[in-house]
């Protein structure tokens, strides 16, 4: 049979708590972001540095502190306080940036709204504080896309950033899916196959229309800013033909010979002779008469070597100095274009195309040609169709237009531009191409080109708008197209996820009211053979078979409520003797009150305990009830181990059950117990070992099944714990006598040799305390000698001995006045008692003398020892032993022989 035993222990209540690891990876991912943003945008600080991405990660800065904050508010449960921390976060991490990044509104926007309703979902209680969140970011996104305040870094001039601000957005995204999963999952049944009908058409839709979108929308913006740089290029080409044009025009005056009446002869020629004024005439009259049938310029002149204007076709300007200006520079050095300039003399702004004059490949000066401007406004206006809104234009180094531009109110030469295009191309000197705001504050996608020969840019522009109308006419189709899908995909599932979900309803209703007891309703069966059809019959089904095992169940619970209460009854009764039992520390006395409670107590016809003998062979019958208990103790019951109920159970530290004694082959029959009918013999187990059993017997069969065995279990191991104590109790209480025997011997031998070595009388009257020594005084030590307490002489005084241990070391003697004759009760109890202090002290005292005199002669022998072994001369050991010896022990005389033994050789 196997062990019986029981689990009473009372059931744990544990704490609830929240569990914070879904926040804090919610609040680790933001910080996260924030953090691998900060550093894409740092990389992109060191490689250009731009004021808007230092101001960028800034933001970032914050929103990260922010976010942080917020979450140690949550982990305190303010989750108001940490909720308005992190919208405000969000707010500045994605928000903020759209007011100085370009061409990520999008991003920005679409990822902080679904940021934003992330958090909300774990932070926020109600679904309009989500949708609440949700709209005001929205708001304040939208606001910052439509200012205009500060001008914008372009992502798509950095990769890193054009890539991190999409992949944040995609995360952000797949998350809100990810979570609008769950929280369908957990929703009914009609919700979920509507919602999945939902996803499964918008989803790919979605994602299909997103894709093309955004592929039409670069692929649209490519083909644009293909277009403007085509354009660019165009005019570039055409201003460069102008210009070579204008050179050789210039080149052809300076080799034209009007009869050896050139340029370089005017320019060697004396100007004091009559040859020079007559070379003079010819060429103005040359070059008045080029500009009238060429028209390429509006002014010519010559210029000497230094700077001197010689010959003018406008006089006015004769005998003035362009030796510092940049036209005159390059000309010395071989270039023929110069940057456009401001030259007053000339009227202001001024293109000025020069090339050097040589005479015998010697310089002698600089032919120039003031271009007409109109000219430049003429080569934008001439080809490059690029829509209606479209235009180039050309702009100076000084910001301020060259030609023509549809912006009113502007007029050319005067009026200025500071787009992000005009500023990257004048103040950067590069070119490039991309989205930006013109001067009317309108989206436009534009190329623009450096051109360093003229010192200005060329700028090909087309409305934003006009760029993507052919984009968004398709957007619109395709969306169309897509909600027209969606709505019949929500029909269809709305159709199917009625058929299904109506069914289901009333089936939950059903089951609901048959949970409440109501267990005559009866699920409407349809005649179609499907899953619902066969879940009602099965609803009905249990139903009648719940209404069957509920009429027995009133039978089986006062059947099972009978078995609880004995079962209580039974524990009550064995923590009660468990009390009992833990008071009495004798163990003959222990162990009859233990078989005659349990008798008492169970209503049983006999029981008995057994305890193994100290050589472990048998189990001897300790105690046992009725007149059978007392012959069996009597003739000294006892029962081999392995033997009999009783010995196997000791032998194998199980309990063994006999439902009816006549056919169990182990149980060993008495005579003196003939009416039992079945039995237990229980171990009694302490300490991990048994150490006998109980048998408990009954005149019925069948009286104890394993719940009542189980509970004589826990009782015989609590039987068994207190036997033991009992006898280590025993044992303790012999050891401590023992011990008190010894120490009281030890103690009466040293006061017998302290008192009769020195015996003391001290006396305290009239005169003072005084110490007499009792010279000839044998000590008296035998308590037989001293009276066993106060002894009243009769006349005043008193005897107390005085006790050490149980031993009699000397005796207090106390004599009061005359006329004070009297002891009364109080005041021999408190003498009494002084006394027994005064024994305690003394004894003290003696113990620490012995201590102190113990370790005095440690230190001498020690002392002497040390000086001893100090030298290793014989006759000088011994000198040092006799002189310490003789110090240390206060002696007359020490002396030390060292001579053969009765004459014999020794070694």
């Amino acid at each position: 049979m196997s062990d019986i035993s029981t689990n009473t222990s009372p059931p744990v209540r544990r704490r609830t708590h929240i569990d914070y690891s879904p926040y804090t990876a919610l609040f680790r991912l933001i910080q996260a972001g924030a953090g691998i943003g900060i550093i894409i945008f740092g990389m992109q600080l060191l490689r250009s540095f731009s004021l808007q991405v230092l101001v960028v990660i800034f933001f970032l800065l914050v929103g990260l502190v922010l976010a942080q904050i917020g979450y140690l508010q949550f982990r305190q449960e303010k989750r108001k306080q940490s909720m308005l921390l992190t919208t405000t976060a969000l707010v500045i991490l994605f928000a903020a940036p759209i007011l100085i990044l370009e061409n990520a509104e999008g991003y920005l926007i679409t990822g902080g709204v679904l940021a934003v309703i992330i958090t909300s979902s774990y932070l926020g209680e109600y679904r309009m504080q989500r949708l609440g969140a949700a709209a005001v970011f929205l708001l304040l996104s939208l606001v910052a896309a439509s200012a205009s305040v500060f001008f914008r870094f372009d992502i798509n001039s950095s990769p890193v950033v054009s890539i991190f601000l999409p992949a944040v957005t995609l995360i952000l995204g797949l998350t809100a899916v990810y979570l609008l999963i769950r929280q369908i999952q957990r929703s009914r049944i009609r919700v979920r196959l509507i919602a999945s009908f939902i996803i499964v058409a918008v989803l790919p839709l979605a994602i299909a229309a997103g894709a093309a979108s955004t592929i039409g929308s670069k692929a649209t913006i490519d083909s644009a800013i293909d277009l403007m740089e085509a354009v660019v290029n165009l005019k570039e080409a055409a201003l460069t033909s102008w210009l070579d044009e204008m050179s050789m025009s210039l080149a052809n005056e300076v080799t034209a010979d009007p009869g050896g009446r050139d340029i370089a002869s005017l320019l060697i020629e004396s100007p004091d002779t009559e040859r020079y004024e007559t070379i003079l005439d010819a060429q103005r009259s040359q070059l008045i008469n080029s500009l009238r049938t060429g028209r390429d310029f509006e002014d010519l002149l010559v210029l000497d070597r230094t700077g001197t204007v010689v010959l003018s076709t406008d006089r006015t300007l004769e005998r003035m100095v362009f030796g510092n200006e940049p036209f005159f520079q390059k000309a010395l050095k071989g270039k023929t274009i110069s940057p456009i300039t401001i030259i007053d003399s000339l009227g202001g702004k001024v293109l000025l195309v020069s090339v050097p004059v040589y005479s015998d490949d010697q310089l002698v000066g600089v032919l120039a040609g003031n271009a007409p401007l109109s000219k430049l406004s003429d080569i934008m206006r001439q080809g490059g169709d690029i829509g209606q809104s479209g235009e180039v234009y050309l702009v100076a180094s000084d910001f301020t237009y060259m030609t023509g531009t549809r912006s009113t109110g502007y007029i050319p030469q005067e009026s200025m531009t500071l787009t992000r295009g005009a500023i990257d191309a004048i103040l950067g000197k590069q070119d490039g191409a991309g989205a930006y705001e013109n001067t009317q504050e309108l989206e436009v996608i534009g190329a623009y080109r450096w051109l360093p020969e003229l010192g200005a840019a060329i700028f090909a522009e087309q409305s934003r708008a006009e760029v993507f109308s052919p984009t968004i006419a398709t957007i619109v189709v395709n969306s169309a197209i897509s909600l027209a899908l969606i709505a019949t995909t929500v029909v269809f599932g709305l159709v199917v996820s009625n058929s299904i979900g109506k069914p289901l309803g009333v089936l939950t209703k059903i089951t609901q009211d048959v949970t409440t007891g109501n267990l005559e309703l009866e699920a409407p069966v349809s005649h179609r053979n499907d899953e619902i059809s066969i879940l009602a019959s099965s609803i009905n089904l249990m139903t009648a078979q719940l209404r069957m095992v509920i009429e027995n169940l009133e039978q089986r619970v006062a059947e099972r409520t009978k078995e609880v209460e004995a079962r209580n009854t039974q524990l009550i009764i064995a923590s009660q003797l468990s009390n009992t039992i833990t008071t009495i520390l004798d163990v003959d006395e222990l162990v009859q009150q233990i078989v005659d409670l349990i008798q008492d107590r169970f209503k049983l016809y006999y029981v008995g305990l057994f305890l193994v003998d100290n050589i472990n062979q048998y189990a001897v019958l300790k105690a046992g009830t009725g007149e059978a208990g007392l012959e069996m103790i009597a003739r000294n019951h006892r029962i081999k181990l392995g033997e009999g109920m009783i010995g196997w159970s000791i032998l194998n530290s199980k309990a063994r059950i006999s439902q009816q004694v006549a056919e169990d082959p182990v149980r060993l029959s008495i005579a003196f117990l003939p009416q039992t009918q079945s039995e237990a013999a229980i171990p009694l187990r302490s300490r991990g070992q048994v150490i006998g059993a109980l048998t408990i017997q009954s005149e019925a069969p069948f009286a104890f099944d394993e719940a009542t065995t189980a509970t004589f279990q826990t009782m015989a191991d609590q039987i068994a714990v207190a036997i033991d104590n009992a006898r280590l109790f025993e044992e303790v209480q012999r050891t401590l006598e023992t011990s008190k025997l010894a120490y009281g011997e030890l103690s009466r031998k040293a006061w017998l040799e302290r008192i009769s070595a020195r015996p003391l009388q001290v006396v305290r009257n009239d005169q003072g305390v005084s110490v007499v020594g009792l010279q000839g005084h044998t000590a008296r030590v035998s308590p037989d000698e001293y009276p066993e307490s106060q002894t009243h002489t009769g006349n005043g005084a008193i005897h107390v001995p005085i006790t050490v241990r149980g031993s009699v070391i000397g005796y207090l003697h106390a004599q009061k006045p005359q006329d004070y004759s009297h002891w009364n009760d109080e005041e021999r109890e408190m003498l009494l008692t002084l006394t027994e202090q005064l024994g305690i002290a003394l004894e003290s005292a003696r113990l620490f003398e012995d201590t102190l005199t113990r370790a005095e002669r440690e230190r001498l022998i020690g002392q002497i020892a040390n000086r001893v072994r100090e030298t290793l001369d014989i006759e000088t050991v011994l000198k040092t032993a006799v002189v310490e010896m003789q110090s240390a022990m206060d002696l007359h005389e020490v002396e030390v022989h060292m001579s053969p033994n009765n004459g014999q050789e020794t070694l």
